[in-house]
C-alpha cells in the first residue's frame, strides 16, 4: 500500500502507511512472537527508512529527521543505520539545525567507521564547522576528509587547540 501511495506520490499517506507498519511490527516484537521477531524487526527498520524517505519527498524534513533517528536508535545494527544517521545530518542542515547537524555527522564518522557515507559526512561536518567559525575542529575534519580519500582507510585525526595555536603561529612567522 505505501509503495503504490508513493508511487502516486502522496508521500504524507504513504509515510503514514509505513509509520503504521513500524507500530504493527513493534506490537508483534512486544508480544514476545518469537517466530515473527526476527523478521519483523529487518521489517521494521525498512519501514522507517520508507516512511522517512517519503517525508523528505513531503519537504518535511523535521519529521522525516526523528523517522531516520527513530531508525538507527531502535536499529543499530541495521544495514540502514548508518545512511540513516547521515540523512538525520541531511534534515538538520535543511531545517537549519546545524548544530544537530554536525553532531550527527560526528556520530557516524565514530560509530560506523567503514560507512559509505563516511568521507560526506566528514566534509559537511568540516563545512559546518567552518560556517560556524570553528576552524581547528574544521580544519581536522578536512585534513581526515583527505587522508581517508588517499588511503582508502577511515582515519580520523585530532589536534589539540595547543597544538593547531602553534601550527598558527608557525605560518604567521613564516
Amino acid at each position: 500500500m505505501g509503495v503504490s501511495l508513493l508511487a502516486k506520490g502522496e508521500y504524507d499517506q504513504a509515510a503514514k502507511k509505513y509509520t503504521q507498519l513500524v507500530d504493527e511490527v513493534q506490537a508483534q516484537i512486544k508480544s514476545g512472537n518469537q517466530d515473527t521477531v526476527r523478521d519483523s524487526a529487518k521489517l521494521a527498520d525498512y519501514a522507517l527508512n520508507n516512511a522517512a524517505v517519503c517525508l523528505e519527498k513531503a519537504v518535511r524534513f523535521d519529521s522525516a529527521l526523528q523517522m531516520y533517528e527513530r531508525l538507527y536508535t531502535q536499529y543499530p545494527d541495521s544495514p540502514l543505520a548508518d545512511n540513516a544517521l547521515f540523512r538525520v545530518g541531511v534534515n538538520a542542515e535543511q531545517a537549519y539545525d546545524f548544530d544537530k547537524a554536525i553532531e550527527r555527522y560526528t556520530k557516524l564518522v565514530q560509530d560506523y567507521p567503514n560507512s559509505k557515507n563516511r568521507p560526506a559526512a566528514l566534509a559537511n561536518e568540516a563545512r559546518l564547522l567552518e560556517g560556524d567559525q570553528r576552524y581547528y575542529t574544521a580544519f581536522d575534519a578536512q585534513i581526515a576528509t583527505q587522508a581517508t580519500a588517499l588511503i582508502g582507510k577511515p582515519v580520523r585525526l585530532r589536534l589539540t587547540v595547543k597544538q593547531a595555536g602553534e601550527r598558527s603561529e608557525e605560518r604567521r612567522v613564516g
